[in-house]
């Protein structure tokens, strides 16, 4: 089963507060995105080089389409994301597969873009799911430490982030 449903989570548990963008342009938001870190997902087991390409329809949804290599073999599974508000930066996310299809459409909260739209925080309202994502596979280590210091004020569980690069098989 395709284990890279990045954004399937977030479809229940305990409410919460979650601050996010005041505003996402989404056409600046579209293109590629790599993984730098997350916080560990079963959906995600054993994925490394995970990437998630955004394409926005005519309708102002977002096409996704999520990929990753798993035991050297590459993973996808396309999905559509759904603005909630006026903000675009909550998401909702249903991917097109059987499984997922009986579940509800998964939270995508935007919490923070950088002005240059190179490097997002992206999250789960109930702090379960975290992504720390840029256009670039690698960044440098301040610009990694200013997102987890984001995702830690907004109290995501930034001590149990896996980091891309330590994933790939030696």
């Amino acid at each position: 089963m395709m284990m890279l449903a990045t954004l399937l989570p977030g479809c229940g548990g305990k409410p919460a507060d979650l601050p996010v963008m005041e505003q996402v342009d989404l056409a600046r938001y579209t293109g590629l995105w790599y993984e730098i870190a997350r916080l560990p997902a079963f959906f995600q087991r054993g994925c490394y080089d995970a990437t998630a390409l955004y394409t926005l329809n005519n309708d102002g949804t977002l096409a996704v389409l999520n990929r990753c290599l798993q035991q050297g073999d590459s993973r996808e599974i396309e999905g559509t994301a759904t603005s909630m508000d006026d903000t675009h930066a909550r998401l909702k996310v249903r991917f097109d597969s059987w499984l997922t299809r009986l579940l509800p459409a998964g939270d995508y909260w935007i919490v923070h873009v950088d002005a240059d739209y190179q490097r997002a925080v992206v999250g789960t309202p109930d702090r379960d799911y975290l992504w720390l994502l840029a256009r670039t596979p690698e960044i440098s280590n301040s610009d990694y430490r200013h997102m987890v210091e984001i995702a830690a004020g907004l109290d995501f569980p930034v001590d149990e982030l896996v980091v891309n690069r330590d994933l790939r098989p030696q």
